[in-house]
């Protein structure tokens, strides 16, 4: 899928970000899952764990997040992000990155075991305060090579689809 923005593959990573973050073939979903996945660490930790700001940066950039969090103008090339120095909560007023920030925080409570807020310290927080009633999950980790017999992880060698 190519979007009309010019953003490409299974994650739609634009081409500048798709490079920045290692991608070569977009269209490969284990890059385009990987580069949006060390992304995503680095607009949590740009943000502070902020969902909503990370969010919001995925879908309209981070620039256009810096300019809307402090007011002021920043110039991209030959665009200019904020031209009327407004100030927001950090997430541009644009259409649809909004409706993509509302969507992503209703889709992350609607499926978190715990209470999450978009100004807490969203997701390491979150993963470490999960609700004292919501079922222990266990984790698994994939591997190709023999793991050592005192490790106590479940290991498979092929990734499956697991439901819980």
């Amino acid at each position: 899928a190519i979007s009309p923005q010019g953003a490409r593959g299974l994650m739609q990573l634009m081409p500048a970000t798709a490079r920045r973050w290692g991608v070569q073939n977009p269209f490969e979903p284990q890059q385009a899952i990987g580069g949006a996945a060390r992304y995503l660490q680095f607009l949590g930790e740009r943000f502070t764990w902020r969902v909503d700001l990370m969010l919001a940066a995925y879908n309209a950039g981070e620039s256009a997040v810096d300019a809307y969090r402090v007011g002021r103008s920043i110039r991209v090339g030959s665009k200019i992000i904020n031209p009327m120095q407004r100030r927001t909560d950090g997430v541009p007023p644009y259409r649809e990155t909004r409706a993509y920030v509302s969507t992503g925080m209703a889709l992350l409570r609607s499926s978190a075991p715990f209470h999450f807020t978009k100004n807490s310290k969203a997701l390491p927080a979150a993963i470490n305060t999960a609700a004292p009633t919501a079922p222990r999950r266990q984790s698994i980790f994939y591997a190709t090579s023999e793991i050592a017999a005192d490790d106590t992880r479940t290991v498979l060698s092929q990734p499956r689809s697991i439901a819980y």
